[in-house]
């Protein structure tokens, strides 16, 4: 399972690669981005499609390794330098507030999540 997950996963990136390069994600301006929509919702219908579906899929993913999940969102902290990057006029405050600190909160909530019930709350509200 673990092969064909790594497969589907590359050829999704190289394809959104490939239409980013070719400016498909780039509408006109007076529509808006569908393409991105597409390319954003996508993976995650299909994520909950064959879940739903397959039961070696399923399998598969109840049985992942939490730290390893834990390990993967806990490097999150370092995007505090969002908000040091805003402070020496390099990024909008639009984008380091909520980006630096969803990033922090996540990342350190990362480290509670599989023995604090709240951190695992904050985790998926800021995007875990």
């Amino acid at each position: 399972m673990a092969n064909v997950l790594t497969v589907v996963l590359g050829v999704w990136l190289v394809s959104v690669v490939a239409a980013g390069a070719a400016g498909i994600f780039e509408p006109a301006p007076s529509s808006p981005p569908l393409a991105l929509l597409v390319a954003v919702v996508a993976p995650l219908l299909l994520f909950a499609l064959v879940y739903r579906t397959s039961r070696s899929f399923r399998d598969f993913v109840l049985n992942i390794d939490l730290r390893l999940l834990i390990a993967m969102q806990s490097w999150r902290v370092i995007g505090g330098m969002f908000l040091a990057l805003y402070a020496f006029g390099l990024l909008p405050g639009l984008f380091a507030y909520p980006a630096g600190i969803g990033d922090v909160a996540v990342g350190l909530a990362a480290f509670n999540v599989d023995s604090a019930p709240a951190c695992l709350v904050v985790a998926s509200v800021f995007g875990a």
